[in-house]
């Protein structure tokens, strides 16, 4: 599997994964067993994609949030009050060019699903809570312990910005860490970088 076709897979899967939650959370609306029709996983990507602008919209802050920029750049190279995000930006795109993204589009696809869960999860915490058990998904959360599952989804938003925050860092690290070593490997800049990369 490439790069952008790992990513496409990734990130369509992430649309069709909310948007599924989301219509089973608001009920049948393609009638019975409306899950197993090919309308209700249509509808359910259509949703995923609306929703996912949304989220994107009102979490424009996380997105190259430059104080986490910042403190990865100084966990891996050195600490630099000057780093802006075009820098990172730069950085970035240097590392697509010479092809050292690895796994980086698959940490992106997992930070861009725990970014739109995490609202999901509090709109299922908030159903449960208030009985709202008759939708699609009832079948399934209404057979166990109400108190059990509101715990369960109460986890589920308390952990998912802790690791949402690691997994974002990791991306910042391994961006700031392909850059310095294309820039090491290139030998126009081979002697500026030698002495900076020095955490890796």
């Amino acid at each position: 599997m490439n790069t952008i076709t790992g990513f496409t897979f990734y990130d369509s899967l992430n649309k069709l994964t909310v948007g599924t939650l989301l219509l089973l959370l608001v009920g049948g609306m393609i009638g019975e067993k409306a899950e197993t029709n090919i309308l209700f996983f249509v509808t359910a990507f259509i949703i995923g994609i609306f929703y996912q602008t949304f989220i994107k919209n009102i979490t424009r802050f996380l997105t190259n949030n430059l104080h986490m920029i910042k403190k990865a750049h100084e966990n891996v190279i050195l600490k630099n009050n000057y780093i802006t995000e075009d820098d990172y930006l730069e950085a970035y795109y240097n590392v697509v060019k010479n092809g050292f993204l690895m796994n980086i589009p698959t940490l992106e696809a997992h930070e861009n699903f725990l970014r739109n869960i995490w609202l999901i999860c509090l709109m299922y915490l908030i159903a449960v809570l208030a009985d709202c058990c008759q939708s699609s998904i009832s079948e399934i959360i209404c057979q166990y312990s109400k108190c059990a599952i509101a715990m369960f989804l109460l986890l589920l938003i308390v952990f998912i910005p802790f690791v949402w925050y690691k997994i974002q860092m990791k991306i910042y690290e391994l961006v700031w860490e392909g850059d310095c070593y294309a820039k090491k490997l290139n030998p126009k800049t081979k002697s500026e970088f030698t002495l900076q990369c020095i955490n890796i």
